[in-house]
């Protein structure tokens, strides 16, 4: 019996020995399986310049969200930094603007992401920024992306997953954007936002760094702009369409060989424009809007009258809403134009009464 009860504690014991080096060896395995390392690094930064029109003339009257220069683009740069990662470490290249704000203005880049309008010192002029990362060990350059994204830790930029060493990289592109009414002035240029290489490691950033252990932050630098804000002269014009005899008004309507013509001039018109339309405007009530007559103003003292406004080919003018383009000027050469026009009193009711007749119209250059 004793021998017996010996040998049943001594198969108990074995099979606990075996059981927790059955448990060990599970727990390095589940350990090893997890294991990733990542990171990034560059001997040495750079300042990448990216070259900007030197002078651009926006005509004074831009939409604002409107596009006014061409994409300006960095290289496509594919080693920035050298990568090293393990397991299911991700690591790629991250950008940063760097004293931008915001003008509360989008657009759409010539990929089709819409991207943040920043700033510029000058008023009514900003900059939209997009950036694409390029990761060798992961399939090559990322899609584009709004530098405002902030995906990254603050840092925006697509970071991607394949053990191993390879090289990430990336472009940046810009363009300048009409913001508000356009100032003219000079883009300050400069850095306007930096790149660095980031790694993610079980949701830990950690950003490239020099052999020194300094941060690794490559510098994007523009060339600065001259804004010039395009725009013609003008001068006001009198017109004194002379006193005429009460018996000249014999009926409603036009009043026969009372018409003058004029022309406004339109002056010293920049070159690059796209076109130039021009716009009537009334201070007074529009009394017949299909022939152009206007009310006199509340200082005239004659009544059953009105004045009536036609254009060079003798069509009744319409006010407020109608531009008309000013189709003589040459977007190459600019110059100095006039417009032809017409004026004629006519007769608003069975009776007029003698006095003074004024009336006021304002006159808008509209430029593209």
């Amino acid at each position: 019996m004793l021998m017996a009860l010996v040998r049943g504690r001594r198969d108990s014991w074995r099979r606990m020995v075996f059981t927790l080096l059955v448990l060990f060896m599970c727990g390095l395995g589940s350990h090893a399986a997890f294991a990733q390392t990542a990171i990034c690094s560059t001997a040495s930064t750079s300042t990448v310049a990216i070259s900007m029109p030197a002078s651009i003339t926006v005509p004074r009257d831009k939409v604002p969200g409107s596009v006014l220069t061409t994409w300006a683009t960095s290289p496509q740069t594919t080693s920035y930094f050298g990568c090293v990662t393990s397991g299911t470490a991700s690591a790629g290249m991250v950008f940063q603007p760097v004293s931008l704000t915001k003008s509360g203005i989008t657009v759409v880049e010539p990929h089709g992401v819409t991207v943040t309008v920043w700033n510029t010192n000058v008023s009514g002029v900003g900059i939209a920024i997009a950036v694409s990362s390029y990761s060798a060990g992961c399939g090559g350059w990322q899609p584009w992306q709004d530098l405002a994204l902030a995906n990254v830790s603050g840092w925006t930029g697509t970071l991607c997953n394949k053990a191993g060493s390879w090289a990430t990289g990336g472009q940046v592109e810009m363009a300048l954007v009409a913001t508000g009414t356009v100032v003219a002035g000079t883009t300050t240029g400069g850095q306007i936002l930096r790149g660095t290489g980031a790694t993610n490691v079980n949701g830990a950033i950690t950003f490239a760094k020099l052999p020194s252990g300094a941060a690794a932050q490559n510098s994007f630098s523009l060339s600065a702009t001259n804004v010039v804000v395009a725009g013609c002269t003008t001068a006001d014009v009198t017109l004194d369409l002379g006193s005429y005899q009460q018996s000249t008004f014999k009926s409603i309507g036009p009043a026969t060989n009372t018409a003058k013509n004029f022309t406004i001039a339109v002056n010293a018109c920049p070159a690059g424009l796209t076109k130039i339309q021009y716009q009537f405007n009334s201070i007074n009530a529009v009394l017949d809007p299909t022939n152009g007559v206007l009310a006199l103003s509340s200082t005239s003292t004659a009544t059953g009258i009105g004045l009536q406004l036609k254009d060079g080919s003798g069509n009744p003018l319409q006010y407020n809403t109608t531009q008309y383009t000013l189709s003589a000027y040459n977007t190459t050469t600019g110059g100095s134009y006039t417009i032809p026009l017409t004026a004629a009193y006519y007769q608003t009711a069975a009776t007029v009464t003698p006095g003074s007749v004024n009336t006021v119209l304002t006159f808008t250059l509209i430029y593209q």
